[in-house]
């Protein structure tokens, strides 16, 4: 435990030539407080992108009746009235996408709605996933597709869409 500057002055000359005399710390306060500001930053725009969110969607389900289709069932949680646009993709074993498309859910007077949406493939799907909803008519934050050179992912049964650029 370090010694305070009043007892230091009290130890006899010969320990006092032999340890330095305590400075302030001040410049351990500075720090410290630098690093609580800095780790709350992060923390706060962290918390800021999952709290309060317009629009969420939840994976409830999927079923494979074939290899050019996957009837995939979700819930969409979002403010009542909220148009919103959910992405969604299907993978094959090897984890190329081989469905994705943006399905526009319509405005509803409910909180929480359960949908389902057959999600065109090109080949067989393993895995389902709903990257994400955003309220309106784009999906923001979403990984792009991420297809085979020289593949296309099919066109999509409405309302469901391609994504743009695409």
């Amino acid at each position: 435990m370090p010694l305070s500057k009043a007892q230091w002055e009290q130890l006899p000359p010969d320990v006092k030539a032999r340890y330095p005399k305590p400075g302030s710390n001040l410049g351990l306060w500075l720090v410290g407080a630098l690093a609580i500001v800095t780790v709350s930053a992060f923390v706060g725009l962290g918390f800021s992108k999952y709290v309060d969110l317009p629009a969420t969607g939840k994976l409830t389900g999927f079923e494979i009746p074939n290899e050019s289709v996957v009837i995939t069932r979700f819930e969409v949680n979002r403010d009542p009235g909220t148009r919103v646009t959910c992405a969604l993709r299907a993978q094959d074993d090897r984890r190329v996408d081989v469905g994705y498309a943006w399905v526009e859910i319509v405005p509803s007077d409910e909180r929480v709605s359960a949908l389902s949406y057959p999600l065109a493939t090109r080949s067989l799907a393993v895995l389902v996933e709903i990257l994400g909803c955003s309220a309106g008519t784009e999906v923001t934050g979403v990984p792009l597709p991420q297809v085979e050179p020289g593949t296309e992912l099919p066109e999509q049964p409405a309302p469901g869409r391609k994504p743009p650029n695409l």
